[in-house]
């Protein structure tokens, strides 16, 4: 029975270990009750996962995001930020980009009082490229617990569904995601016509 102890024993530690050196490891953008303010650094980028933890004392979450490059994404490119905060506190947050643009960027802040979260977005596109075949995803969190989001291949997100529960004083969040298809060269067809000799 020691030994079964012991083992029980070093097994938690090596779990304990593992999950500080994995929270570790993760880059937050943001400390407990802070502002978020993130951009993918690269033009040709949207953002592809978004990880976040939420913390019961503080009753906020850490957000961990990540981006990456664009199918088709080159030629002339066109943002705009949605100036205004797209959510009240304890309200529903629903964002859409608007046409053929996807998220790139989010500011929040929060707010002590409600415990929430208000959001905008910076959201970009491509002249060259278009989204098609929306849809909108499940919840990717339940509430108090881990978010792990993955953007699947070939798509980018363009909106965002959220709610928050006065209970749990925390936020779930859905997003739409579209694929991203390359707008086809349009071929220009150029019109011999016959030269015509004339007579002096």
């Amino acid at each position: 029975m020691a030994v079964i102890s012991q083992r029980r024993n070093f097994v938690f530690v090596i779990v304990v270990f593992i999950c500080i050196a994995c929270s570790e490891a993760r880059n937050y953008e943001n400390n407990m009750d802070g502002r978020l303010d993130f951009r993918c650094s690269s033009q040709n980028e949207a953002i592809k996962s978004i990880y976040s933890t939420h913390n019961a004392y503080y009753e906020d979450r850490t957000f961990d995001i990540g981006c990456a490059t664009v199918p088709y994404a080159e030629g002339s490119r066109y943002c705009d930020s949605t100036g205004s905060w797209k959510n009240k506190l304890d309200e529903l947050l629903a964002f859409h980009c608007s046409a053929n643009r996807y998220i790139v960027g989010m500011i929040s802040v929060h707010d002590d009082s409600t415990e929430d979260r208000k959001w905008r977005f910076y959201c970009c596109g491509y002249s060259n490229i278009y989204l098609h075949s929306c849809e909108l995803t499940d919840w990717t969190n339940s509430f108090d617990n881990v978010q792990s989001f993955y953007v699947p291949s070939g798509k980018v997100i363009t909106g965002v569904v959220s709610i928050h529960s006065n209970y749990y004083m925390d936020r779930i969040y859905r997003y739409n995601l579209c694929k991203v298809g390359k707008v086809p060269v349009k071929k220009v067809h150029i019109h011999r016509y016959p030269v015509i000799e004339q007579n002096d």
